[in-house]
């Protein structure tokens, strides 16, 4: 009888690193906003973008925020599980502090590595954050975003902080309409009065076909935490 060793092949991993920069205040809000919707988060690298996918504990609202990445050779997929109240913590800074981060992911180490760089004080703080192995659930957003719908409108995020700030005064139910000649309608009817809040069509970046809905304000609030680091917001 012949024994027959057995040899399991294994897969050679492919060394990868990338080095990003942001303006730490406003990565730091970024990183804020999205803890309050999950404490664990992947960062990822894929072809040519990293980008970022989460959603709240009730599934309502899911997200997804890229970044487009300039390389010659694009990446093959790759994840970086992080604690997302840790990742605040060390990326905590005032605005005043005027302070860059960099960031270095190296698919050989289990951590990131981030510097931050004070124009204010002329300071240099390296700091490190370990990495989590993290089994988070599929997100169907490519899916999602395939979905053609019949109407879309595109507008500042202002008018959509404000909008927040003026409504369920009346309602726990939001009439949303988008009209191509118009614009934009937020409607809502209570036993107290009704409330008509229009963003009309010159202010809009862009306005496509006709649409009406009725939608809870208790569904739409989720998104409040992420409208400061947004600039424009699309409603289809």
């Amino acid at each position: 009888m012949t024994e027959t060793d057995q040899i399991t092949e294994k897969k050679e991993v492919k060394h990868q690193i990338s080095i990003l920069e942001f303006d730490c205040y406003e990565f730091y809000k970024f990183i804020e906003s999205i803890e309050k919707y999950t404490n664990e988060l992947e960062l990822v690298f894929e072809n040519r973008e990293f980008y970022i996918e989460f959603m709240n504990a009730s599934r309502i609202m899911m997200c997804k925020c890229s970044k487009s990445i300039d390389v010659i050779e694009p990446f093959e997929k790759m994840k970086f599980g992080i604690n997302t109240r840790d990742f605040k913590l060390i990326l905590k800074t005032r605005k005043k502090d005027k302070k860059t981060v960099e960031l270095t992911f190296d698919n050989t180490k289990n951590h990131i590595e981030l510097v931050k760089t004070s124009e204010a004080y002329n300071s240099k703080i390296v700091k490190t954050l370990n990495l989590l192995d993290l089994d988070l659930k599929v997100i169907p957003m490519d899916n999602l975003l395939k979905i053609e719908y019949p109407a879309k409108a595109n507008f500042p995020i202002s008018f959509l902080e404000d909008f927040f700030y003026e409504s369920a005064n009346y309602s726990e139910i939001v009439d949303i309409e988008i009209n191509d000649i118009e614009g934009l309608i937020f409607s809502e009817t209570g036993i107290i009065g009704t409330s008509r809040y229009l963003i009309e069509n010159q202010y809009c970046n862009s306005i496509e076909g006709n649409e009406r809905g009725a939608y809870s304000y208790t569904y739409l609030t989720p998104i409040k935490p992420l409208l400061p680091i947004l600039v424009n917001s699309d409603i289809t």
